[in-house]
């Protein structure tokens, strides 16, 4: 069963407001990935809204650096071999 998430915008009309208006989405997301989610969550203690955000943002990140013919890798400790990251 797919999770429903609707992430919060704020009125754009009221005073103060700074910067471009905020994008509402709805996002189902599979219990993988709801669990990959709360994890997220857990360990950065950010919420829900800013965990999805920095998620695509990082996603963006890393598909341009192999669009333009970089690769991703990791090293998951000290001393550890490096890893290449593939997405499919």
């Amino acid at each position: 069963m797919a999770t429903s998430l609707e992430a919060s915008s704020p009125d754009p009309g009221k005073p103060g407001r700074r910067g471009p208006a905020l994008e509402r989405v709805t996002l189902n997301l599979t219990p993988r990935s709801a669990e990959a989610l709360d994890r997220a969550v857990e360990i950065t203690k950010d919420s829900k809204t800013d965990t999805i955000n920095r998620a695509i943002q990082t996603y963006t990140y890393l598909m341009e650096a192999i669009e333009e013919g970089g690769s991703i890798h990791v090293r998951r400790s000290p001393g550890g071999d490096l890893e290449t990251i593939h997405f499919l």
